[in-house]
């Protein structure tokens, strides 16, 4: 962001929709969000600088989008235009855009058409085919949704403010390192303010982070690897969950539908097995700050007044259960459950850890346990591309009893084994090789907003040197 008072908000769309195009412009440049929000609308058609030698959408992809806070994306009866990198150039836009960790509002128009149904040639059917597809691939992700040219502005104004809301709070938590405490996303209430160290990233231009494991070992690698060991006809993508892998997998990999499932889920498993199943704590960013686990137990404490020596604990994703020993001791191990989809960690936690319970599962299915807990902690395992947050969320929330702290957490940083052990902070993206710095609190916002969205309580967020706490209290009407 250039300032706190000041966003941009790029407008894309295919060429159908010229008119709504300039109508969201004039709205956006006239829309008075609050005395300090000044908006700006950017067309590309108006904004986009003129040179020679570049084309056009690489000139959108490196002077616009940069520049801009939030995308509106338009469809209706065009697909748009194909670029060398995608079937459309605002799809391009819009999957930069996400991948970027910036806010996307999408908007399907279903009431503009340019033809009738009986005069529809192949072209236009092969637009609508192709926009059909693209809606499928995020119908689970929340960010789009299908109106009618009258619900157009109404839906801008509320979509407008609630993307605002949370770029001006993750300011407030980039800029300030607050503790926080909200039931509202405009009602910020400061509890404390707390400098957090946070060191500069090394110049990332070479991508100097080869040779970490956490650079080298990708689950999207393992999985591909268990599938071609196993002649698999179709390569699991990096881009995208896991279901949303299944479904475009299904039917094209020579497999019955209910064998490509479980093929996938076995390499799932695999890949777990091999990044997770042995993991070595002493390489972790917590072996640094090892003060990690009693700042944590001490912002549990803050939500229980009696002893926690009373409260059952279900850690979801721990491995082999250190971390639980970590924050609760010893003596709480007969109260803990881990859930973890790697073998190896849980057969490795029974022998260390005999008190405590293990669950073989995937934290984004309904989890096989019996009983509610007090606490639910997920730290540092939500963070994946490949994991749908709100399946995770979901399936957390009824495995907590009522006034149950759920407990989120997400890395903030790693450990270079190849540059003196110097610490970076962000989180690391397989598909470009690279740290993104503001990631983590990018998804702690979120999340945070997700358990507002499902009525917690004192929900709340505070940054740490190792990771990103956020939580939430499940209320009795929950």
């Amino acid at each position: 962001m250039k300032n706190l008072n000041f966003y941009e908000v790029f407008i894309s769309s295919p060429s159908d929709l010229q008119d709504e195009r300039k109508m969201i412009k004039e709205f956006i440049d006239n829309y008075k969000f609050n005395k300090d929000v000044r908006l700006s609308g950017v067309l590309w058609e108006k904004d986009l600088p003129a040179t020679s030698g570049v084309s056009p959408q690489e000139l959108i992809n490196r002077n616009l989008l940069p520049n801009a806070d939030i995308l509106i994306g338009l469809f209706s009866t065009r697909f748009g235009s194909s670029t060398e990198n995608s079937e459309s150039g605002t799809v391009e836009e819009i999957e930069l855009f996400i991948n970027s960790g910036k806010p996307v509002i999408l908007y399907f128009i279903k009431d503009k058409k340019s033809k009738a149904a009986s005069d529809l040639v192949l072209e236009d059917v092969r637009n609508l085919e192709k926009i059909l597809l693209f809606k499928q691939k995020y119908e689970n992700k929340g960010i789009y949704k299908e109106i009618t040219l009258s619900e157009l502005q109404q839906n801008l104004q509320k979509d407008l403010e609630f993307n605002l809301n949370e770029l001006l709070s993750n300011n407030i938590q980039h800029n300030a390192y607050n503790i926080i405490g909200m039931n509202k996303i405009n009602d910020i209430n400061m509890v404390e303010k707390k400098n957090i160290p946070c060191d500069e990233l090394p110049e990332n231009k070479d991508v100097k982070y080869r040779g970490n494991w956490w650079a080298d070992d990708s689950i999207t690698k393992f999985i591909n690897e268990y599938l071609m060991n196993k002649g698999f006809g179709a390569k699991y993508k990096a881009d995208i969950t896991f279901n949303e892998n299944l479904q475009f997998i299904k039917g094209s990999s020579g497999y019955t539908e209910e064998t490509t499932t479980q093929i996938l889920k076995s390499a799932k498993e695999y890949a777990f097995n091999k990044k997770y199943g042995n993991f070595e704590y002493g390489k972790d960013l917590r072996d640094k700050y090892n003060s990690w686990s009693k700042k944590i137990k001490e912002r549990i404490q803050k939500f229980f007044d009696d002893d926690l020596n009373t409260k059952k604990i279900l850690g979801i994703g721990s491995n082999y259960g250190k971390e639980l020993e970590d924050i609760f001791g010893k003596n709480m191990l007969k109260h803990c459950t881990v859930l973890d989809i790697s073998n190896d960690a849980i057969s490795k936690g029974k022998k260390i850890y005999p008190d405590m319970e293990f669950v073989k599962g995937d934290m984004e299915s309904p989890y096989l346990v019996n009983t509610k807990f007090d606490i639910c902690v997920c730290l540092r395992t939500i963070q994946s591309r490949g994991a749908f947050r709100q399946n995770v969320i979901i399936q957390m929330d009824r495995a907590l009893a009522k006034n149950g702290l759920m407990l989120i957490s997400i890395p903030n940083g790693y450990i270079d084994e190849t540059n003196s052990n110097t610490i970076v902070r962000g989180l690391y993206d397989h598909r470009i090789q690279d740290i993104q710095k503001r990631r983590p609190e990018q998804l702690a916002c979120k999340i945070w907003n997700k358990l507002i969205d499902y009525g917690y309580e004192n929900v709340g967020m505070e940054t740490l040197d190792t990771e990103v706490l956020i939580w939430g209290v499940k209320n009795d009407r929950t």
